[in-house]
């Protein structure tokens, strides 16, 4: 029996003979080692795969292994060097052994990419294909870049939470654009566009539950407009202008000589942290910073020092969380002396490359290069050769997802980040790719697997019979300048 499409594709699958025969009503025998919060999205999620009419019954039982799982008469499987987790499958029964609680929720996801279901009419019955699978990712940071833009909607948060949690990401980074609704300050949000934290924090908990760790994100420099440059909204200033000091003259970038816009982002930072929980890391932004030192008093300081210091003091509050910061790379390269296609974005008026040698080692660099078609990324190159932890950050171009999910690989990367930005919710479609490249690094098992990517939303989101609200898009007849670049 053919085994379904997994996405990412498991590094080693060895095909066996027949399978293993699953009704209606299914039960698993799970080890200590899985949280009850991740065992009832198991059983949810179960749900999904069994096309809404098969019930997972989780057991607990001492006599497993705490990160393994077995249904049926399970054949032993062990870990083989370096994989995160194994599973044999049976005409008897499954087995799953994770080398800790994430292993074994990943492996736990290939299982139910694995089940077919049976029937004419209607559903009757399931089946898993026999198989050996041995699987590791190549990079250990798999993440995603989320933005909740007004035009937005929580549904498409969920369905790029659920595919990237299923495709096995590691990390889901969410970007508020004027969405979130504040306690520090009430302007940071748009009143009829933006969202509470309990209604965010379902979201989060999906994500957590589903093996992620959530990165809190807000810009600490440019986009303090928390809106695209090419619309002109300010969510702070169109609402109450005598905020005006706590920004540069144009709005665009936060004022660092002020003291309350220090002592305001450190409010929004506790809050973030707050709503995202426990994790390893907090992406300040810092990228595109057009306006940076503009003001009478920031225009008198030595800018690139002025930059360095605010940094670094933010690398080592942070350290006291127990996280390190990300930024985006951009503004610490000399755009004089960067040949296209590398993205740098110091201008000789600012000279903001000139922070970079006096840099906490601390911060990891996020190199957005959307432009580079070629596994060969200078810039990656470049950040990690003078010692910093670097993502690579791809986007929407077929090529550029190659190019630097290669480079990630071949580079050693500390992981490989894909952005969305505003081309959610028709990015979905090729969220599989990022994680494929991710998983497996420079030998993908295949690429752009629409029909497949649609099949998993399907079965990791409730039913839609609405039709804005299912598959990828919000229509069926692309908007000009859609899309996906080669």
């Amino acid at each position: 029996m053919r085994i379904p499409d997994i996405m990412p594709s498991p590094v080693s699958v060895r095909e066996g003979e027949g399978s293993f025969h699953i009704g209606l009503q299914a039960e698993i025998c799970i080890g200590s080692g899985l949280s009850r919060e991740r065992t009832e999205e198991l059983e949810s999620l179960w749900s999904g795969f069994a096309c809404h009419v098969g019930v997972l019954s989780v057991r607990r039982s001492e006599s497993l292994r705490p990160h393994e799982a077995v249904m049926g008469k399970g054949a032993e499987v062990s870990l083989h060097e370096g994989d995160e987790y194994a599973l044999k499958v049976t005409n008897e029964g499954a087995r799953v052994i994770g080398s800790d609680e994430t292993g074994l929720l990943h492996g736990l996801y290939t299982l139910l990419q694995m089940l077919v279901p049976v029937g004419a009419e209607q559903v009757g019955c399931f089946e898993l294909p026999a198989a050996e699978i041995h699987d590791a990712p190549r990079l250990k940071m798999r993440a995603i870049h989320l933005c909740l833009f007004p035009e937005n909607t929580l549904t498409v948060l969920e369905k790029a939470i659920r595919l990237a949690g299923i495709m096995k990401y590691s990390h889901v980074i969410i970007e508020f654009w004027g969405t979130l609704k504040y306690d520090c300050l009430p302007e940071l949000s748009w009143p009829d566009h933006s969202w509470s934290k309990a209604e965010i924090g379902r979201l989060t908990a999906i994500a957590r539950r589903m093996g992620m760790e959530v990165i809190p994100m807000f810009n600490h420099l440019g986009h303090a407009t928390q809106s695209r440059v090419m619309y002109g909204r300010h969510v702070v200033l169109d609402q109450n202008p005598a905020r005006q000091t706590l920004f540069e003259p144009d709005g665009w970038t936060w004022c660092l000589s002020n003291p309350k816009t220090h002592r305001l982002l450190r409010m929004i930072r506790e809050e973030l942290m707050d709503l995202c929980g426990p994790g390893e890391y907090f992406h300040l932004g810092c990228d595109e910073a057009y306006s940076y030192a503009s003001c009478p008093e920031c225009s008198k300081k030595d800018g690139p020092k002025m930059l360095a210091d605010y940094l670094n003091s933010l690398t080592e509050e942070l350290a006291q969380r127990g996280r390190r910061p990300i930024i985006w790379g951009d503004a610490l390269l000399d755009s004089t002396a960067w040949e296209k296609p590398t993205i740098a974005t110091s201008r000789p008026d600012q000279k903001t490359h000139l922070a970079f040698p006096m840099l906490d080692k601390r911060i990891i660099m996020a190199d957005w290069q959307y432009d580079i078609k070629e596994a060969k990324v200078p810039s990656a190159e470049y950040f990690m050769e003078k010692g910093f932890d670097t993502v690579l950050c791809l986007w929407d171009g077929r090529n550029n997802i190659r190019s630097l999910g290669t480079a990630a690989d071949e580079l050693n990367a500390a992981g490989l980040m894909v952005t969305t930005w505003h081309h959610l919710p028709e990015m979905l479609r090729i969220l599989d790719t990022g994680a494929e490249y991710g998983w497996r690094g420079a030998n993908p098992g295949r690429e752009f697997n629409t029909t497949g990517t649609a099949a998993l939303l399907r079965r990791v989101m409730p039913p839609h019979p609405a039709y804005e609200e299912a598959g990828f898009g919000q229509f069926e007849v692309p908007q000009p300048d859609r899309w996906l670049k080669k």
